[in-house]
């Protein structure tokens, strides 16, 4: 069983989508990267770029009686911000891209529902024939107390 963090989750569905992105054509393919700040963010590329960013996440209760092992839902959630042109795909054509590109892949861990799953897309907004369209993962992962962690 892996432990997953954050971080790795988020390097996860990066490499993921980069994988994925290979698969598209030339003219379809875009940038994906972890920005700094949705709030400052500029689109700097002609056609679009993926964004990858950490929503937040779920605990449940613990399961072990003398330490901490609780099951975590970490929320990743993907925007696709895309320059609408009528040389590259549609804005909603990214949405149904990354749904498929992540939706099914398993996770190395304790869980019976260990697929990431998609639970939400959304239209966010459209300013300069740039549309933003965000899709919620849920990634089921472990949590264990890092004293138990480092132990085993």
């Amino acid at each position: 069983m892996i432990y997953y963090t954050i971080e790795s989750v988020k390097e996860l569905v990066k490499t993921k989508l980069e994988a994925s992105m290979a698969d598209l054509n030339g003219e379809s393919r875009l940038p994906i990267s972890f920005p700094r700040s949705i709030d400052d963010y500029k689109l700097n590329h002609s056609k679009g770029e993926i964004l990858i960013v950490y929503k937040g996440g779920k605990f449940s209760p613990s399961k072990a009686e003398n330490g901490v092992l609780q099951n975590r839902d970490i929320k990743i959630g993907v925007i696709a911000v895309i320059r609408k042109t009528t040389d590259n795909l549609t804005p909603e054509a990214y949405v149904e891209w990354a749904t498929d590109a992540l939706s099914g892949t398993e996770l190395d861990v304790d869980r019976p529902d260990r697929f990431i799953t998609a639970e939400e897309d959304e239209w966010l907004k459209e300013q300069n024939y740039e549309w933003w369209y965000g899709i919620t993962f849920n990634v089921p992962v472990v949590f264990v107390e890092k004293q138990y962690r480092e132990a085993n």
